[in-house]
């Protein structure tokens, strides 16, 4: 079994999605097997990585793991009253690994709690430790092609070479766990996340018809990622020129990730045993929308929907066309391999569709308090209490404290709550009997510590 995700890769961003957009061919090229299957309707259950990693890997809901639904210098550590997918996998009788370059998911969290091997990296080195002199000269002999050009700059360089890297620790892994009996491999790859740093020779294809050269679009779209709360201070949208920057770099990422996820596949089949194959996102980006750079204050569809697609479950394809959260997804496997499954909040996919999509996001007031730090004027209004999310077909109900808000879709801006009464009574129950407004684990107190150079990480990608 191997899970990857991408961080921050938005559905309508992929060829899944968007077939127009070429930027996950081989992604893509997968879903279209006799044996697997893509999701349209896959929606994470929080807006940014610890909570919906946590949700992955607990079969939990946000409110019922607690884990990032404070706010982000209030992490929790995973409950000890909580099992995790690798602990299942493990008293299956199965070997398993993680590889992470995201602190959140790690021992920071308690998030490698079941892992027998854990990558753990906060910084380029960690995970270049263990891929080897051959990976290393398989990448000097294309650092034209992979890197960053010309740079002189180590960031540049070393960015692209980091899921490179990671990619190759992962294969080898699988080489050695699947010796030795099943496996469960979960592979977070972060580099998808902002700052965008593409290969330049990627990068070019997306800037094709534009006058930005590569170096101008990295620059560009850093000087905003890099101060997301001045940018919404300044309450204007992207200009033309910022929005062809930011969406470049973004694309160009996840066409280079794209041909790693399908690096990774064709090694898992080229095994003697049969693997189950996951590739999905824990949450997706916005690019102006509703004021918002980034993956913070929101659960819009921008950031919640994700793409999904599973190889080598038999039967999953019935079930194409519903929605479907991770939890289903983890607790359909576990199920299907004989591991205990106990305790998750999700639904068998093989057996039933759970209907509708549950997103949460604890309170968020500091947020405005960092845009307000950067202009005292600053006008705009979100929802800053608990916010929760029911998803239908057809509608999207928030939760915000004592007010509940009613969209129909795909208007993610009209609110129809008054006009709809009948409508946010019935969502509002089922939302009501599902989650809470603050954590509700009695053992949710525990607060993640960060040593320096984990903090210095977190700052690198926005967190703090």
């Amino acid at each position: 079994m191997l899970w990857i995700t991408l961080d921050s890769v938005r559905h309508d961003y992929t060829s899944l999605g968007t077939p127009d957009r070429e930027t996950t061919p081989n992604l893509q090229a997968i879903a279209a097997r006799d044996d697997a299957v893509s999701f349209d309707s896959c929606f994470a259950h929080a807006h940014w990585t610890p909570s919906s990693s946590a949700s992955i890997l607990t079969g939990r809901r946000v409110s019922s793991h607690g884990i990032g639904f404070a706010d982000t210098t209030q992490v929790a550590r995973l409950p000890d009253s909580l099992t995790t997918a690798g602990e299942r996998f493990s008293r299956a009788g199965y070997n398993t690994a993680c590889f992470s370059t995201n602190p959140y998911l790690g021992p920071v969290t308690g998030l490698d709690r079941g892992f027998d091997i854990g990558h753990w990296s906060t910084s380029h080195l960690d995970m270049l430790s263990g891929a080897g002199i051959r990976t290393a000269v398989k990448y000097l002999l294309n650092v034209r092609k992979l890197g960053g050009g010309f740079s002189l700059s180590p960031r540049d360089h070393f960015d692209p070479i980091h899921p490179r890297y990671q990619t190759e620790v992962v294969k080898g892994w699988m080489r050695k766990l699947s010796r030795d009996g099943p496996f469960f491999i979960y592979n977070h790859i972060n580099s998808t996340h902002h700052p965008y740093n593409p290969p330049v020779t990627v990068l070019r294809r997306y800037l094709a018809g534009t006058d930005l050269s590569a170096k101008e679009a990295i620059r560009t779209a850093r000087a905003i990622t890099d101060d997301i709360w001045g940018f919404m201070a300044e309450e204007r949208p992207l200009t033309e020129r910022e929005k062809t920057a930011l969406v470049a770099v973004y694309e160009a990422e996840i066409a280079y990730h794209d041909t790693l996820v399908a690096e990774l596949y064709k090694y898992a089949m080229s095994l003697d045993t049969p693997v189950i194959v996951v590739v999905t996102a824990d949450h997706g980006e916005l690019f102006g929308e509703q004021g918002v750079v980034g993956h913070n204050l929101l659960l819009s569809d921008g950031i919640v929907h994700v793409p999904l697609v599973v190889s080598g479950l038999p039967d999953m394809e019935s079930r194409d066309d519903d929605i479907v959260q991770h939890i289903d997804v983890m607790q359909t496997i576990l199920e299907a391999v004989g591991a205990d499954a106990s305790g998750f909040e999700g639904v068998n996919l093989l057996k039933q569709s759970p209907g509708f999509a549950i997103a949460e996001r604890g309170p968020r007031p500091s947020n405005l308090e960092a845009i307000r730090t950067k202009n005292s004027l600053y006008g705009g209004e979100y929802m800053t209490d608990a916010l929760a999310m029911l998803r239908t077909d057809t509608w999207k109900l928030l939760r915000n404290g004592d007010e509940h808000h009613l969209y129909r879709l795909p208007d993610e801006g009209t609110d129809l709550a008054k006009s709809y009464p009948d409508v946010v009574e019935t969502l509002s129950e089922i939302l009501d009997e599902r989650v809470s407004s603050s954590p509700t684990v009695e053992d949710a107190d525990a607060t993640a510590a960060y040593d320096p150079e984990t903090l210095s990480r977190l700052e690198s990608l926005g967190y703090l």
